[in-house]
């Protein structure tokens, strides 16, 4: 890190100390340069001035990119959760009305599952708060592996709760997902615990999006749809595709 601030300063330097030396002798540099007779001297003396604004130009354009670099970065991180790396609430939120929105121009099916991990509050009780962090990050991974990572958009919507939304998707394909879905929570391993992870899932499916429908309200109806799951006692899903 270090050495990519010194070129630059040491350049500035240098370029600010040929000015300063002009400044200060101006009379006698422009003296010097009427009396200029010699082309190849003028030659390398514009030269040297072209190979400066060059210089200028270049650290001007890289300090711009690097700005815009880091305020990506920037962006990214503060739609991105932490713990995990999938998108939270803010990125949901505004990467998901993208994908609303495109889903409504180009007149395609979208559906959002709602997730929570079934039994957290217990084992996270039992076996202390590093042992859920571990079972959510884990967790992560798994829907991550389960998704179209093209299409698809994972979020941890907060605490042991994620929220997956699926672009230009049918209702077969759908049922695959979940499948998987739970197929990859099955293997997970916690060392702590001796049984396996499951989740309960909400899933409403929609083919008409519209100005009378809303992501808001298709994440509220897949919430809705989470806890019939929960309440048939969980590691199930709940579809409901009459939206």
């Amino acid at each position: 890190m270090k050495k990519k601030r010194i070129l630059p300063i040491l350049i500035y330097f240098l370029i600010a100390a040929l000015l300063i030396l002009i400044v200060v002798n101006y009379e006698e540099f422009i003296a010097y340069l009427t009396i200029i007779t010699d082309k190849t001297i003028y030659l390398w003396f514009n030269l040297l001035i072209l190979f400066i604004a060059l210089l200028i130009t270049y650290n001007f354009i890289n300090q711009i990119k690097q700005a815009e670099r880091k305020a990506s970065d920037k962006h990214r991180q503060s739609r991105t959760d932490s713990m995990t790396g999938v998108y939270n609430r803010i990125g949901l939120e505004e990467y998901g009305e993208e994908k609303w929105e495109m889903a409504k121009n180009e007149n395609t099916s979208f559906a959002v599952i709602f997730i929570d991990i079934d039994k957290f509050k217990t084992f996270n009780d039992t076996y202390g708060h590093n042992v859920g962090d571990v079972i959510i990050i884990k967790i992560a991974e798994a829907l991550k592996k389960s998704v179209r990572l093209e299409t698809d958009l994972v979020a941890r919507y907060g605490g042991d709760e994620f929220v997956i939304l699926l672009s230009n998707i049918d209702k077969n394909a759908i049922h695959v997902i979940n499948k998987r879905i739970q197929k990859n929570v099955k293997e997970i391993k916690v060392d702590e615990i001796n049984e396996s992870l499951t989740l309960s899932m909400g899933i409403i499916y929609t083919d008409k999006i519209d100005d009378d429908n809303s992501l808001d309200n298709i994440i509220h109806l897949s919430d809705v749809a989470l806890y019939k799951a929960k309440e048939k006692g969980g590691n199930q899903y709940y579809f409901n595709d009459d939206h």
